[in-house]
């Protein structure tokens, strides 16, 4: 009786193997091919690390990771094949690359902040004298040795009571409009 034991798991072990290639048969190959890839990288992994006795548990590579983050997109059966590392982890990266994405697209351009202090330091230069302009401003922090002066356009924007003088066209827009409308009181 004990003889059939080992006989019953033999056969088990046959029947999932004919199971398997019976599947085979059914699945494109495309999908054969990003299985081997699969396979393959995870062979290459262990091989690389444990066989070689670098480390006695593999430690997946950057190189191995995008290649789990490109099967798991277009392979359905990607977690019926990882036997190196759990599937959360492949999701757990895939987050953390989507995140690493959207952080660097959404990072800010444009001109840097200014520091308060040289808020201060400017509003002080023109409070000390009203008829400086922004441009003279600019000049005065370069004076003072200030690394990356704000340009004078900023400096402007900091100081409430200057106003820029109307454009050439947007005086001749006035005179048109009071020219057009003189005679109506």
């Amino acid at each position: 009786m004990y003889f059939l034991i080992p006989l019953f798991f033999y056969l088990k072990g046959w029947i999932a193997i004919s199971f398997q290639l019976l599947k085979l048969r059914f699945i494109s190959s495309a999908e054969k091919d990003l299985e081997i890839l699969a396979l393959r990288s995870q062979l290459a992994l262990y091989e690389g690390q444990v066989i070689a006795k670098k480390r006695p548990k593999p430690k997946p590579t950057p190189l191995f990771k995008q290649t789990w983050i490109f099967i798991s997109k277009f392979l359905s059966s990607w977690r019926e094949i990882l036997s190196v590392i759990k599937p959360e982890t492949v999701v757990g990266w895939h987050r953390l690359k989507f995140a690493e994405l959207w952080a660097k697209k959404s990072k800010r351009i444009g001109r840097p902040t200014i520091d308060r202090e040289v808020v201060k330091l400017v509003r002080k230069i023109y409070s000390e004298n009203f008829n400086i302009s922004p441009e003279k401003i600019h000049e005065q922090l370069l004076l003072l040795r200030l690394k990356n002066p704000p340009a004078p356009n900023t400096i402007a924007k900091y100081i409430k009571d200057i106003r820029k003088p109307p454009t050439r066209k947007q005086i001749e827009n006035w005179h048109i409009f009071f020219k057009n409308h003189m005679d109506v009181t």
